[in-house]
């Protein structure tokens, strides 16, 4: 006898609900993602992949029992479309809200980087170009991150392709804040940022 004989019958409007609710709750409520690569070490360890919990529910408030979307915050770890390549998802931080004036590169260490422009340097350390100090890519570049859209960009700078590739994102590609990791080494992240006040930009 076949051991689909042992099998109980598939109903499959039974089926169904069963995939819709299994959608709904790993889009709406909470899922496990996984992230491997370099671009957000050392908060997460580049030589081995890390499986993610990550939910959208810390984006919505309820008032009145209606939910209203609040969005991220600054120094929130998401998990995001990535814009170029709608079928991959990022994990990023999120650094600049709407509104918000993000210098594009603001690294100023590493001259060796990939993000440093092409400038050949002469062993006196002057540049054949004029004698300019060498600058990377978006150094001095200021952007106003529009309506509607985050600037992410990885913890590992030297090593990320982010919002500094592909501009600021828009909210609707964000698809929830990453809480915790469950593995390995099981751990709750909190935000890294430190917070001041000061006056407004123009």
């Amino acid at each position: 006898m076949s051991w689909r004989h042992y099998l109980p019958p598939v109903q499959p409007v039974k089926l169904v609900k069963w995939l819709a609710a299994a959608h709904f709750t790993t889009v709406a409520i909470a899922h496990v993602q996984q992230c491997q690569g370099p671009s957000m070490a050392p908060t997460l360890d580049p030589s081995q992949s890390a499986w993610l919990f990550v939910s959208p529910l810390p984006y919505w408030s309820w008032t009145s029992w209606t939910p209203r979307w609040k969005g991220p915050k600054r120094g929130d770890l998401v998990f995001a479309t990535k814009p170029t390549l709608p079928d991959v998802l990022v994990c990023k931080r999120v650094v600049g809200l709407e509104g918000d004036l993000i210098e594009v590169e603001p690294r100023r260490d590493d001259p060796a980087s990939r993000w440093m422009d092409k400038v050949i340097i002469e062993t006196d350390g002057t540049d054949v170009l004029g004698g300019t100090t060498p600058r990377r890519r978006g150094q001095e570049q200021w952007i106003k991150v529009p309506k509607g859209h985050v600037w992410l960009v990885g913890d590992n700078l030297k090593n990320s392709t982010d919002s500094r590739d592909y501009g600021p994102v828009p909210l609707a590609l964000v698809k929830g804040q990453v809480l915790a990791r469950v593995w390995p080494n099981p751990t709750w992240f909190r935000d890294p940022f430190k917070h001041i006040s000061g006056p407004p930009l123009p």
